[in-house]
Parts: structure tokens; C-alpha cells; sequence
């Protein structure tokens, strides 16, 4: 997994096949993007 971030987004990615899996907003403090099911 690598990770991303700077001072307003923290994005996280997948080694394999450059997956995104979570896009968050510090200054909104949300997440836009974000699946904790590895099943999926």
C-alpha cells in the first residue's frame, strides 16, 4: 500500500494493479473514496 498525502488530501493505493482505495479531505475531514471490505 503507498500512501499519498500532503496538507489537504491523504490518498491511499494499492501495489497491485494501482488500486485507489481511499481519497480523504483533512480541511473537510471526509472521506470521498473509502472500502475497508477486503472482500471487494
Amino acid at each position: 500500500m503507498n500512501k499519498l498525502e500532503n496538507n489537504n488530501l491523504i490518498i491511499e493505493i494499492k501495489n497491485n494493479g494501482a488500486e485507489l482505495t481511499r481519497i480523504y479531505s483533512k480541511s473537510k475531514n471526509i472521506d470521498f473514496l473509502w472500502n475497508a471490505n477486503n472482500k471487494y
